[in-house]
């Protein structure tokens, strides 16, 4: 049985990090939404199995410009939306 090399994943994020990750791309830092995903994803990864973690920030609503919860700080706890 072959295993692939890759899936898709769909999961839904708020429309300013959208903006925000088209930006990059369209400044040429990385060839595709998917190539910057991937990268942000291994180094959130490297980062937690190094453990690095430490004390971090949960962003909801707010943070991402959606107004609807406060960014609050918490112990080991990163997140983009809905935490």
């Amino acid at each position: 049985m072959l295993v692939p090399r890759s899936v898709i994943v769909t999961f839904k994020i708020p429309v300013e990090l959208l903006h925000q990750l088209d930006d990059l791309v369209s400044r040429g830092l990385f060839a595709s939404r998917s190539e910057a995903l991937r990268r942000a994803l291994a180094l959130l990864l490297q980062r937690y199995s190094s453990g690095e973690e430490g004390t971090g920030y949960a962003y909801g609503y707010e943070a991402a410009g959606r107004g609807a919860r406060r960014a609050k700080e918490t112990k080991t706890t990163h997140c983009i939306n809905d935490c």
